[in-house]
């Protein structure tokens, strides 16, 4: 992504995806950031980077 380049999410998406997000980390008693790092992490590797291939 370009240095500057906004990316424009409404407010209902990002709503609903900190809700599920939040879910996520009570339902497995886990910090939210660790839910947020393990789907980066799964996102990464379905498009094809692996952990040792960085950007």
């Amino acid at each position: 992504m370009q240095e500057g380049k906004k990316i424009v999410v409404s407010v209902r998406l990002k709503e609903e995806l900190v809700s599920k997000i939040d879910q996520i980390a009570r339902e497995n008693n886990v910090p939210r950031s660790e839910v947020i790092m393990k789907a980066l992490v799964w996102y990464m590797e379905k498009r094809g980077y692996t952990r040792n291939n960085h950007l």
